[in-house]
């Protein structure tokens, strides 16, 4: 079953890059150097105080199962499906799709090493959970760096098809990976139903976190309305699928992709909540 599933998933995580790459340009690049203050504020929250959250939150729970997930979660970068939470937020799409894809470059490198690195601290010393160095660089250049620069070749060559089928594909793609988190948690209901509270408090408390040190961090730096909004969402919205992925490919227990599931369930909570706020005129 878990063999089948990260297989699914796997291939739901490669889509939504491909999606993503569908909308992306080289003007998204030339923006990185361009507006480099927001590109800069925004990868220092990913990159950063992110991570810095996680280990700090990780530092409450006592199981690895917990530990692991947060940490992981902290060290994935931001997805696509922040894009179009921008967009609907009224925030800066240009800002918010070049630290994606910055993000996701970086990622390459950042994740394996952050995480091993947060693991080696908090984990007991008879716990070893760890992600291979050369494996995790590999595994993804090959499911998110490669399907990007797929998606990119085609808006090259086919802007017309891109630009109708680069929302439908990745949004499609995210749809499966919501649609496939009962089965995720089903699996794990005894660990649910003895942990939920913890598990559901430290992930809320991730998200809140994240979001609110978006948002004042394009408040105190004097970054426009927009830029601020795209912030919150580009440092509070993480890549679930990509985390999950390594959990099950890694880890060898399907229990490490919990974190990642229950953030994926409260990121629809609060995401849209901050949505909602920024449509009714009162993010000011």
């Amino acid at each position: 079953m878990e063999i089948e599933l990260v297989h699914v998933i796997t291939a739901t995580l490669i889509l939504i890059a491909f999606g993503m790459g569908l909308g992306l340009g080289l003007d998204n690049f030339r923006n990185i150097l361009l507006a480099p203050k927001g590109v800069f504020i925004g990868m220092f929250g990913q990159l950063v105080l992110l991570p810095l959250a996680a280990v700090f939150l990780a530092s409450f729970a006592d199981s690895p199962i917990l530990i692991v997930g947060l940490i992981l979660i902290g060290v994935c970068p931001g997805g696509s499906s922040s894009n179009y939470f921008t967009y609907l937020a009224r925030g800066d799409v240009a800002l918010s799709v070049s630290l994606t894809a910055l993000s996701g470059i970086l990622s390459v490198v950042s994740v394996p090493f952050v995480f091993n690195i947060a693991s080696g601290m908090l984990l007991h010393s008879s716990v070893s959970v760890s992600l291979p160095v050369v494996d995790t660089m590999l595994r993804i250049f090959l499911y998110l760096i490669v399907p990007v620069m797929v998606g990119m070749t085609c808006r090259n060559f086919f802007p017309e098809f891109s630009d109708r089928r680069k929302g439908l594909i990745a949004t499609a793609a995210f749809a499966v990976l919501v649609a496939l988190t009962p089965v995720l948690i089903a699996e794990h209901l005894r660990l649910i139903s003895g942990q939920a509270w913890l598990i559901f408090v430290l992930v809320a408390l991730l998200i809140i976190f994240t979001m609110g040190s978006g948002f004042t961090l394009g408040k105190i730096t004097g970054l426009s309305l927009p830029q601020t909004r795209s912030l919150t969402i580009e440092i509070g919205v993480q890549n679930v699928a990509l985390a999950i992925v390594l959990a099950l490919t890694f880890f060898g227990d399907s229990a490490y992709a919990l974190v990642s599931v229950i953030y994926l369930v409260l990121m629809y909570v609060f995401v849209p909540a901050f949505i909602f706020y920024c449509r009714r005129g009162k993010a000011e």
